[in-house]
C-alpha cells in the first residue's frame, strides 16, 4: 500500500494510491480520522493497516486523479530529527564477499541526526546557498519509518515495528562539513531533506527486503546498485538503535547512500543551480528535485 501526503484545493490531506497508481484515495473516505501521516502511523496497528488495505483495494467513491494533486513529503514536518547512517554500504560486491570470506565484521556506521522540521517535496527546489554552502553534494538512499515506540527489541522481532519505506535524498554541503567537522549543520539547511514520493508499507515486502537503487543527474544515470550492499540489515539497524533508548513511533531512519557520491569522484563536479537530481528505488518510486 502506498500512502502519501498531498495538497488538493488548498487542503493538505493524507491518502493512498489506487492499485493502478492513477488515482488518490483520500483516507478520510475510509473513516480514517488521522489528519497527518505521523498521526496515522502512531494510531495504526497491523490489524488497522490490513483493514485499510482491504478498503483501498476495493476503491472509494471520490477518487482524485494523481495528476491533479501536488505531492508533499510523506511526513512534511517530523516531530523529531532524522536518524542518518554513514558508511553503511560496501563499496562493491567484491568488497562484501571478501569481508564475508575473511569473517571480518563490517565497520559500524556512524550515526548523526539531521534536522527534519520541514522536509522538501517531490519535485521541489533545493536551494544551493552559494554564498556560504559550497561543494553541494547529494546522497540518495532508502529510508524506513518505525511503526511504534520500541525499546530493546531483538533483531528477529524488529521487522514487526517497521511501518514502511520511502526515499530520502540527503543534501550535504561538503564545505560546511569541513567547517563544523560533522554533517549535522551541513545536511540541515532549509530544503535539504527531499523525501517521497510516498511511503510503501512494509507488508508489501518480505523482511529485510532488497531494492535496486538508480541515481541520475540531469537525467543521466550516474549510479546503480542493490541495497544488498548495505552492511547491516533493516532489522539489525532498528534493533540496535532501540537497544539503549526508546525509538519513537514514526522515527525516520535514513539507511545511508551507496559509494559513488560526487565527493567520491576523482574530479568532483559539485551541484550548481539549474541541475536536476533523482533517485529511483524499485517497488517504491522516483524522487526528483531541482537545484536553484
Amino acid at each position: 500500500m502506498k500512502l502519501l501526503t498531498y495538497q488538493y484545493r488548498d487542503q493538505t490531506c493524507i491518502g493512498a494510491l489506487s492499485p493502478d497508481m492513477s488515482m488518490v484515495y483520500p483516507l478520510s473516505s475510509f473513516g480514517v480520522t488521522a489528519k497527518t501521516m505521523e498521526e496515522l502511523i502512531i494510531q495504526s496497528d497491523r490489524a488497522a493497516l490490513n483493514a485499510l488495505r482491504s478498503r483501498v483495494e476495493a476503491g472509494c467513491s471520490d477518487p482524485i486523479p494523481l495528476a491533479d494533486v501536488e505531492l508533499l513529503p510523506p511526513i512534511p514536518e517530523a516531530r523529531q530529527a532524522v536518524i542518518c547512517l554513514e558508511n553503511n554500504y560496501f563499496a562493491s560486491q567484491e568488497e562484501k564477499q571478501q569481508a564475508l570470506a575473511e569473517g571480518a565484521p563490517p565497520q559500524w556506521p556512524a550515526i548523526y541526526y539531521k534536522k527534519a522540521t520541514c522536509a522538501n517535496r517531490p519535485g521541489g527546489e533545493v536551494p544551493s546557498y552559494p554564498e556560504y554552502a559550497g561543494q553541494l553534494d547529494f546522497e540518495p538512499g532508502l529510508a524506513l519509518i518505525t511503526a511504534a515506540d520500541i525499546r530493546a527489541i531483538p533483531e528477529e522481532e524488529a521487522g514487526k515495528y517497521i511501518f514502511g519505506y520511502t526515499i530520502i535524498t540527503n543534501m550535504i554541503s561538503r564545505q560546511l562539513v569541513e567547517k563544523y567537522r560533522r554533517p549535522v549543520v551541513a545536511t540541515s539547511l532549509d530544503g535539504f531533506l527531499p523525501m517521497g514520493p510516498w511511503i510503501v508499507t512494509a507488508d508489501e515486502f518480505e523482511e529485510n527486503p532488497t531494492f535496486q537503487l538508480t541515481v541520475s543527474r540531469n537525467e543521466q544515470p550516474v549510479l546503480s546498485c542493490s541495497t544488498n550492499l548495505m552492511k547491516f540489515t533493516q532489522n539489525h539497524i532498528v534493533s540496535d538503535l532501540c537497544r539503549y533508548c526508546t525509538l519513537k513511533a514514526a522515527s525516520i531512519i535514513w539507511l545511508g547512500t551507496p559509494r559513488g557520491c560526487i565527493q567520491d569522484q576523482p574530479n568532483p563536479r559539485y551541484l550548481t543551480a539549474g541541475e536536476t537530481i533523482s533517485c529511483t528505488i524499485s517497488e517504491i518510486g522516483t524522487l526528483k528535485n531541482i537545484i536553484v
